[in-house]
């Protein structure tokens, strides 16, 4: 994949093997988390969510209008959530933006079988990543 959806690829997995990182200096003592991180990673790699996403992005591919309008929904929705945690209303013509795209992208079932393999993905992710931000929030004394 390449553009932007490949730029937050990156972005996501950076911040997988920072936390695994983070992990492994938490519990070196304890276990050998290195091959518990590597263990994580394939775990993910062999995840239905995993495994779904890619076969969602492969058949995405095949539509280039429909991967163009996905990656600009991703943007825009970007745009759209880190205001409001900035604590800022959303720009109404962006908010406006991203509910048109929407609209038309759930015309395309390929389009709407990607998003929502991605959104289980990010679930995912996102309780991995909870889940190692415990032990990091433990390690600093934080409760």
């Amino acid at each position: 994949m390449t553009g932007k959806f490949s730029e937050r690829n990156d972005i996501l997995l950076a911040k997988i093997k920072y936390y695994i990182k983070l992990m492994l200096l938490v519990r070196c003592l304890v276990m050998n988390v290195y091959d518990n991180a590597n263990d994580l990673a394939k775990a993910m790699r062999e995840s239905h969510e995993y495994k779904k996403l890619k076969e969602a992005a492969v058949v995405l591919e095949k539509d280039p209008d429909a991967k163009k309008m996905v990656n600009e929904y991703l943007m825009v929705a970007q745009e759209v959530e880190f205001a409001k945690h900035q604590g800022k209303t959303p720009d109404q013509a962006s908010v406006d933006k991203m509910q048109k795209l929407q609209g038309i992208l759930n015309l395309n079932a390929d389009a709407v079988q990607y998003l929502n393999a991605l959104i289980r993905f990010q679930m995912m992710l996102m309780d991995v990543t909870n889940t190692i931000q415990d032990v990091v929030k433990e390690a600093m004394g934080d409760k």
